[in-house]
C-alpha cells in the first residue's frame, strides 16, 4: 500500500459535517484506509470571487488504487457531497485534492503529483505539516516542515521573469494590497521565494502566470503565502 495525502477544502453548508462525511467514505474505500487526520484550519478564501473563509484539514490514507483511480474516487466524493464546478476558485462544499502519493512524481493530463501549488498555500501545508511534516517533495527535494519554514521568512522574495510593463502593473497591484515589509522584488532568480514568468520553465520554483488577469493571480498566489490559517476545530 502507498501512503497518499488528500487535502480537504469547503466554506459551502456544514463543511465539518461534509469533511466527516468524506473522509468515512474515503475511509470505506476498497484498499484503502486512513491512518491520521489533521485539525481543522480556519483560512482566508484566495480569489476575488471564492466567497466566505474557508475550512481546509487534511488526511493520510494508505491506498492500494494507483494514482488515476485514487483522482477518480476523490472526485466522486466530492460530487456525491454536492460539489459542482463552475469557475476557478469558486466557493465549494467540498474540494479534495491529491498532495502526494507516496515519494512518486506523476505528470498525468488531468493529474500531477505532488500538486503542482502545494508547496506555496500555507492552507495547504498546516494540515499537512500536522501529520506529516516529513511529506517530501521529489522535484524541490524539501520535506514539508522545511516548506513551512520558507513560507515563514519575511519578507516574501518573488522573481518577476516578465515584460517591464507586467512587470511594473504586478508590483503596483502588490503594493496596493500588501504592506511593504511582506513582500518584496528579487532581482535574482536564486534569491527568490516563488517565480512568477511568462515562460514555461523547469525551475521548480518558478509558477507560470496566466494570459488573463496576470496581476490578479500574484495575488492570490500570495495570499496564500501570508495567510496565518488558524486551528478551529478536530475532525
Amino acid at each position: 500500500m502507498v501512503e497518499s495525502i488528500i487535502a480537504l477544502g469547503g466554506n459551502i453548508g456544514d463543511v465539518r459535517q461534509t469533511f466527516s462525511t468524506a473522509i468515512e467514505r474515503l475511509d470505506g474505500a476498497p484498499g484503502t484506509r486512513v491512518v491520521r487526520r489533521s485539525s481543522l484550519y480556519d483560512t482566508t478564501p484566495v480569489g476575488s470571487a471564492a466567497g466566505e473563509r474557508y475550512l481546509n484539514a487534511a488526511v493520510c490514507i494508505e491506498t492500494e488504487f494507483q494514482p488515476d483511480r485514487l483522482l477518480f474516487v476523490l472526485q466522486a466524493i466530492e460530487e456525491s457531497l454536492g460539489r459542482h464546478r463552475t469557475y476557478h476558485w469558486a466557493p465549494r462544499t467540498l474540494d479534495l485534492d491529491l498532495i502526494s502519493y507516496g515519494e512518486r512524481h506523476v505528470l498525468e493530463r488531468n493529474l500531477i503529483v505532488p500538486h503542482p501549488a502545494m508547496w506555496y498555500r500555507r492552507f495547504v501545508l498546516n494540515p499537512v505539516y500536522e501529520i506529516a511534516p516529513d511529506c517530501y517533495h521529489p522535484l524541490l527535494n524539501l520535506t514539508c516542515r522545511d516548506l513551512l519554514f520558507d513560507l515563514h521568512r519575511r519578507p516574501v522574495e518573488i522573481f518577476l521573469n516578465c515584460p517591464a510593463d507586467l512587470a511594473s502593473t504586478i508590483k503596483s497591484h502588490i503594493g496596493w494590497r500588501f504592506s511593504g515589509n511582506s513582500v518584496a522584488i528579487s532581482y535574482k532568480t536564486s534569491d527568490a521565494f516563488i517565480i512568477f514568468s511568462t515562460d514555461i520553465s523547469n525551475n521548480p520554483r518558478s509558477v507560470l502566470l496566466p494570459e488573463q488577469q496576470p496581476e490578479q493571480f500574484v495575488v492570490q498566489v500570495l495570499t496564500g503565502i501570508l495567510d496565518e490559517p488558524q486551528i478551529v476545530g478536530y475532525l
